[in-house]
């Protein structure tokens, strides 16, 4: 059973979600997170296939029937198989696989649960007190409302903010910067995007 303490914090022990194409581990405490990629899928089916390459030279190699995903093996010999048993590589399989990863950088489906969980902490409800009180609870936008909210000026250091990264805000003015500074909020996903690029390119 997985039972693995958080690396950062060592306190909790870490959440794990799994799909179809990687395991993603999580601490609500610290907001720790990691990915594990399945070598292609969560249930391999590998099998040789047929397989053109640009240059029009056939050659066998091995394909996940299941994701669709080309393995990085080594081409092998027809002289060590019966390649007329053999079927091509499957063009539609590998496409669906490439819209599917595709999807999965929008859908942000992991991170936003732990963004939202972040927000419901100890940690950060401790953090944001803190950065009231600096700014005397008074909106650092418009220097007339009070603050009762804390905004992210970037989400690069999410759940290790440091203070400048932070700024008291009214509610009026919070709506309006994210309302100005929607591409910001992709930076939330920063860390996910990184991940499901490198498997693009692999």
């Amino acid at each position: 059973m997985f039972n693995l303490k958080c690396p950062r914090c060592g306190l909790h022990i870490l959440e794990e979600q799994e799909s179809k194409y990687f395991i993603v581990r999580s601490c609500d405490n610290c907001l720790f997170l990691e990915y594990e990629w399945h070598k292609c899928c969560r249930s391999p089916d590998i099998e040789r296939v047929l397989y053109t390459q640009r240059n029009d030279r056939v050659v066998i190699r091995e394909q996940c029937m299941n994701c669709g995903k080309l393995l990085g093996t080594p081409a092998i010999s027809f002289s060590k198989v019966d390649s007329d048993s053999l079927r091509f590589y499957n063009e539609s399989l590998a496409a669906k696989r490439e819209a599917e990863l595709k999807q999965l950088k929008e859908d942000r489906q992991f991170i936003l649960p732990n963004y939202t969980r972040y927000f419901h902490s100890r940690e950060w409800n401790k953090k944001r007190e803190e950065i009231l009180k600096r700014d005397n609870h008074l909106c650092q936008v418009c220097k007339k409302g009070a603050a009762e909210q804390v905004h992210h000026l970037t989400y690069e250091r999410m759940g290790r903010e440091l203070s400048e990264d932070l700024l008291s805000v009214c509610t009026n003015c919070h709506k309006k910067l994210h309302d100005e500074e929607k591409e910001k909020l992709k930076e939330i996903n920063q860390s996910y995007m990184k991940a499901i690029g490198k498997q693009d390119r692999k």
